[in-house]
Formats: structure tokens, C-alpha cells, sequence
């Protein structure tokens, strides 16, 4: 290509080219198992699939909305690996994430929507009835057996 017959770049064309914000918005969806995200994969126009260390994502248009449908696993780690790929890949806007739940709560039924007002790190906590306390947390390189070191968490 020669460069000195070619066009000048508008300021508007460098731009669309170079800043993600000018980017249309994507909503980031993930469901922990392949069935829960069945029908709206099988909703999406202009699909497109990819696979990024090894997991699968499909783009696509969802109600006028470009979206990226991922599985990502049963498990909180699975969730975490999978949400740092869409991040770095895909640059969400948002991210939502849905499927089936274990509950606790008795009056909770299929098909039911919950929405939380708190959350916590189960991990770090020790539920005994209807107290909840925090465990103790280390630091991965302090010595094990020294609990003068152990940080803890206010109470809840």
C-alpha cells in the first residue's frame, strides 16, 4: 500500500479504532451448567463462537444487545478463571451470571428470583445455627504454626 496516496484518518475513524469506549456495551452472561444457558444461546442473531484457553464463548445479539454466553463450571474458582477471560477478552459492561441454586430458606421455590441485600465469602466464615463468626485468616507465607499473625474479620 502507499501511504502518501492513501487517505488521512479523521479524528472520528482514529478514535472508533483506538478507544474501547466507543465500543457498543456488552453484557457479559455465565451460567454454571451448559442447560441453563440452552435457550438463550439458541435466541441469539449474528452467533459466533470462539474458544479461549480452552472454553467456549458464543457472541452474539440478544433483544438489540450485544452479548458474550459462556458455561463456566460448577465452583467458585471456575467462575473467577472464566470471569478474568471475559474481562480481558471481551470488556463487559456488565456481568451477569444465572442458572440453578442451592437455598436454604424454605419459602423459596423454582423458578423464583433472589437478589441479595449482603454478601460474604462463605469461606471465611463458620455457621453454627444462627451464629455466624469469622474464621481466622493467614497469610499464605507465614509460618503455619505462629497464630500471632492471623488477621480476623469483624463480626457480622
Amino acid at each position: 500500500t502507499n501511504l502518501a496516496s492513501a487517505e488521512p484518518a479523521t479524528a472520528a475513524s482514529a478514535t472508533q479504532q483506538t478507544c474501547p469506549c466507543c465500543k457498543p456495551p456488552v453484557t457479559a452472561i455465565l451460567s454454571a451448567l451448559a442447560q441453563e444457558s440452552t435457550l438463550l444461546e439458541q435466541s441469539l442473531s449474528d452467533k459466533q463462537e470462539q474458544k479461549i484457553q480452552g472454553i467456549r464463548f458464543v457472541t452474539g445479539n440478544l433483544a438489540g444487545r450485544k452479548v458474550v454466553l459462556v458455561v463456566s463450571g460448577m465452583g467458585k474458582v471456575n467462575a473467577a478463571v472464566v470471569t478474568t477471560l471475559l474481562i480481558e477478552h471481551f470488556a463487559p459492561s456488565e456481568i451477569l451470571f444465572f442458572g440453578i441454586a442451592g437455598g436454604l430458606n424454605p419459602k423459596l421455590g423454582l423458578g423464583d428470583i433472589v437478589i441479595a441485600e449482603k454478601t460474604t465469602q462463605h469461606d471465611l466464615l463458620t455457621l453454627e445455627r444462627e451464629n455466624v463468626s469469622p474464621m481466622e485468616i493467614f497469610s499464605p507465607v507465614d509460618d503455619p504454626t505462629s497464630r500471632r499473625t492471623a488477621l480476623t474479620r469483624p463480626a457480622i
